[in-house]
């Protein structure tokens, strides 16, 4: 088993390409899911006022909007404008216009103070008279349930496919959360009162635990015993108090643990490649 990880790793590691900008992933286009609301630390609806391209020593050059906040959905900001990074690179562009309202979800990077967009949308979704309209009454009617809701239920998508089960306390997430794609389950864990805690499991997607077996893609997973008490695991993220902090630990379908990061609330202090 040593000898077999040994050679997964130095041909995965052999073809392993890194780059330290954040990724492209703000759409104006994209639609609103309960697992963005749920993981967004800071979630506004805003005006853009200004945008420029700031180098940051670890993340190279970014685009960074300005927005002014108009209303506060999720999270705590006392000031009245915010800066936000929406990456950078050939394949990023500048998606926020200036004078134009949209609806922004949000992570905090504490190792360089600043939020990074996860998702956006664009105030013809939001905007109640234009031909979205349906999709923004959805999308507020998701976040008031959010914010005002104390139950516990499932989400469906519009394919009628299971996206997540948890429970919503005061418009905070508590307890356990599972997500799904595709009625496959994707990432679990628990919350205390609002903020991550304890270890978040991400699990391996079926085919590609076949595939990375030297299986058949569509190979029976219930004939092979998983590697982790959790099943099929492609990764391990401690949390305390909303933040990552501890090892986090990225696995091989085997079960071989390609590599290590040690994370101290919040911020990666080293990276440790097994092998």
């Amino acid at each position: 088993m040593k000898n077999l990880c040994w050679a997964i790793l130095s041909f995965l590691w052999s073809n392993y390409a890194y780059s330290g900008n954040t990724e492209c992933i703000c759409s104006s286009s994209e639609d609103l899911t309960i697992k963005q609301v749920v993981d967004a630390d800071l979630l506004f609806r805003g005006v853009v006022i200004d945008q420029q391209t700031i180098k940051f020593p670890e993340l190279g050059y970014q685009y960074v909007s300005t927005f002014k906040i108009v209303e506060v959905l999720k999270g705590v900001y006392e000031n009245d404008t915010v800066d936000i990074i929406i990456g950078y690179g050939n394949t990023c562009d500048p998606v926020f216009m200036r004078n134009t309202e949209y609806l922004v979800l949000n992570k905090y990077n504490p190792s360089i103070d600043m939020f990074i967009t996860s998702v956006c949308i664009g105030s013809s979704v939001w905007d109640e008279s234009s031909k979205w309209n349906k999709a923004s009454s959805r999308e507020k009617r998701m976040i008031h349930e959010f914010q005002n809701g104390k139950f516990e239920r499932s989400w469906w998508n519009q394919f009628h496919q299971l996206i997540a089960k948890g429970r919503i306390i005061g418009g905070k997430p508590e307890g356990k959360w599972e997500f799904f794609n595709r009625n496959q389950k994707t990432e679990s864990g628990w919350f205390e009162n609002g903020k991550k805690q304890g270890d978040w499991i991400t699990y391996a997607n079926k085919f590609e635990v076949c595939d990375g077996l030297g299986l058949p893609m569509d190979c029976n997973l219930e004939d092979f015993k998983p590697p982790h008490p959790e099943g099929w695991i492609s990764k391990r993220t401690p949390f305390k108090d909303g933040v990552i902090h501890g090892t986090v630990l990225i696995y091989h379908e085997s079960g071989c643990i390609l590599s290590e990061s040690i994370f101290e609330n919040g911020v990666r202090t080293r990276f440790l490649p097994s092998f």
